[in-house]
């Protein structure tokens, strides 16, 4: 008896090209649900493909169906694909859009992961000296994590 993979268990295994193809294949048979294009999202993110991950996103977005963690997940993709294309503005944007959705959700473990990751892009995109993001906010909320 084999164990069917499916596309989330294959992210979670870091086989990103190999999830990608199993919800190509899942599109061919039915039209995916909104969790699933939100994961091709972020696997079209991870495998490099800008383009896909931005569109996918951008069209997630007007959704209405989308829960809390969805939103921030899609602004997330747009902020990287944003700064990946060069538009840093709308990158800050997008992430301090994803970190507002992740603080609408009550999900702070969330936030303090988009803070550190709209941190890390400001660094390695427009250097050191340039960042928006306050390190000792996430200080601060991590802080409170781990005493909860």
């Amino acid at each position: 008896m084999t164990i069917e993979r499916t596309p989330d268990l294959l992210r979670k295994e870091g086989k990103y090209g190999q999830a990608l193809s199993a919800l190509k294949q899942i599109r061919t048979k039915r039209d995916l649900r909104s969790s699933e294009l939100v994961l091709a999202a972020e696997l079209y993110s991870l495998t490099g493909d800008v383009g896909a991950a931005l569109e996918t996103a951008q069209d997630l977005l007007k959704r209405h169906e989308l829960t809390g963690p969805q939103k921030a997940a899609m602004h997330a993709v747009t902020a990287r694909s944003c700064f990946r294309k060069g538009l840093h503005a709308d990158g800050q944007l997008n992430f301090k859009a994803a970190i507002n959705a992740a603080d609408r959700a009550e999900d702070a473990a969330l936030a303090c992961a988009l803070e550190v990751q709209l941190f890390q892009n400001e660094v390695h995109w427009l250097g050191p000296h340039q960042t928006t993001s306050n390190i000792a906010t996430v200080d601060r909320k991590s802080t409170r994590l781990n005493s909860s």
